[in-house]
């Protein structure tokens, strides 16, 4: 078996309204949720080298918890690098 590598740098994260400790929780949400969408996909993404220069991740229901939050800003990460819509 291969092993890949999927490798991405966020410069700055804008989390409105969350501590310092709830945008960790986040950030480690995110972390696991991509490394779980990354693992599930047999083919690389197709954005090798992508450049997204601004993301709006979209709107999350008040209250969302930090898993939530950062489950649903890495699915739209990996979507916009290509990843299938199904993720």
């Amino acid at each position: 078996m291969q092993t890949r590598s999927l490798h991405i740098r966020i410069d700055r994260l804008t989390l409105e309204g969350k501590s310092a400790a709830e945008g960790r929780r986040i950030v480690a949400a995110m972390e696991r949720r991509l490394t779980e969408l990354a693992n599930r996909v047999a083919t690389p993404l197709a954005a090798n080298n992508a450049a997204i220069q601004r993301m709006d991740a979209g709107t999350l229901a008040h209250g969302a918890s930090p898993g939530a939050i950062g489950g649903h800003i890495a699915t739209q990460i990996y979507r916009k690098l290509g990843g299938p819509r199904g993720a």
